[in-house]
């Protein structure tokens, strides 16, 4: 199949780009420069140059392909605070209806939507799945026009599959240039004491599942991807800096990470987020190669090492 990914230059749509022209595949892709996009054309994707906030540029990139996935994900690595996140919602609502729009004008054409499980909130001592209520904090807020709107097309029968992502975790990510980065000078500590639990993924399964979307066209559907393992925050951080040869992760208090970092990465990080992934398991038949942060750790370290 052909199909046209937007965002492929970014950290989980390179992979996705990666694995789908892997699986023979043609791919094509929309970037702002063909220096951004020179790494995707030596993998074999066709690279068009454009912007996601021109209909035009949208509508010629998704013309002739059989399935679009966005990946145009707003991503910020800083300080953050509301009026940026609520900023980044609006370009997230943008691009995705320019992608639905641009994708029903051409033919109709099945859209894969990235979401982020923070979209549902605090899951407190229970568990979320694809049935959770829409009620997004931290950085789930740049969802908070687009999911409403991808709700509302549903409703009028578009053809659109949503994967929802856990923490995704990876070279490339927060990951490397929060965690491993920090941990490597000493200086990363948790917000708080860490009991909070989270359902990580590792990148590459992440791309899996996107690739399944696309030969499975579950229409209509929404995936939760995130591996089988909810783990305590301090826990996975302590087990990245065993694995990395560092002592345990210190905390620092929750108003002092808020001067620091803001209160959206805050709450973030503090929130509990623990997610079922049983029915991508059983309806898209997804299985994470790495199946806990145990497996996927080693992996991630040793590919931003080897870079």
């Amino acid at each position: 199949m052909k199909i046209c990914v937007f965002g492929g230059a970014g950290f989980i749509g390179s992979r996705v780009v990666r694995c789908l022209l892997s699986s023979g595949h043609e791919v094509v892709t929309l970037v702002r420069n063909q220096q951004k996009g020179a790494k995707l054309a030596q993998l074999g994707a066709v690279v068009k140059i454009g912007d996601l906030k021109n209909r035009e540029d949208v509508r010629s990139a998704i013309t002739g392909t059989d399935v679009v996935i966005n990946l145009a994900v707003p991503y910020y690595l800083g300080r953050v605070n509301l009026r940026r996140v609520r900023a980044m919602a609006v370009v997230f609502m943008r691009n995705v209806k320019n992608v639905v729009e641009g994708a029903q004008s051409v033919g109709n054409i099945p859209v894969i939507l990235s979401e982020g499980t923070p979209i549902w909130g605090d899951s407190g001592k229970g568990w979320h799945d694809e049935t959770s209520r829409f009620n997004p904090i931290d950085m789930g807020r740049i969802g908070e026009l687009s999911t409403p709107y991808t709700m509302q097309m549903l409703e009028k029968g578009a053809p659109i599959i949503r994967i929802i992502s856990g923490l995704t975790y990876g070279k490339g990510s927060w990951f490397e240039h929060v965690v491993y980065k920090l941990m490597k000078k000493g200086w990363f500590r948790t917000y708080g004491d860490g009991e909070n639990i989270y359902s990580l993924v590792y990148v590459d399964d992440v791309a899996e599942a996107y690739r399944l979307a696309v030969e499975k066209k579950p229409l209509g559907e929404a995936f939760a991807i995130v591996d089988d393992c909810s783990v305590k925050f301090k826990d996975f951080c302590n087990y990245v800096a065993q694995m990395m040869g560092k002592p345990p992760v210190k905390p620092m208090p929750v108003w002092l990470g808020r001067i620091f970092s803001g209160q959206v990465v805050v709450e973030e990080l503090t929130m509990n987020c623990r997610v079922k992934n049983t029915k991508a398991k059983t309806q898209l038949g997804w299985n994470p190669k790495y199946p806990t942060y145990r497996e996927g750790i080693p992996a991630a370290l040793a590919e931003i090492e080897k870079s």
